[in-house]
């Protein structure tokens, strides 16, 4: 079995992670039909990377880990790479 190149948009999402990004597979609220779903974003400093979403972080599962977790919300970063600060002041 070969592997597979990573897409363009993989590789830019892999520089954001290596800088100290996150991925967030989250439930929200739609603001306009009030209906819950899962939504998966990637976050750099903090603040949503446009563009980036699902079908990039399965496509980069196998370096990703899990480093919070709660019944809502999941976030994933790479391994070797300490982030300086949690996105999220409650954890």
């Amino acid at each position: 079995m070969t592997n597979k190149p990573l897409t363009p948009r993989a590789q830019k999402a892999l520089t954001i992670l290596e800088a100290g990004g996150q991925f967030c597979h989250r439930l929200e609220t739609d603001s306009y039909t009030g209906r819950a779903q899962f939504k998966t974003r990637l976050y750099n400093k903090g603040s949503i990377v446009k563009g980036f979403g699902h079908s990039t972080m399965s496509e980069l599962s196998s370096m990703l880990r899990i480093c919070s977790s709660t019944s809502v919300s999941t976030y994933y970063a790479l391994p070797y790479v300490k982030s300086p600060e949690p996105l999220n002041a409650d954890w």
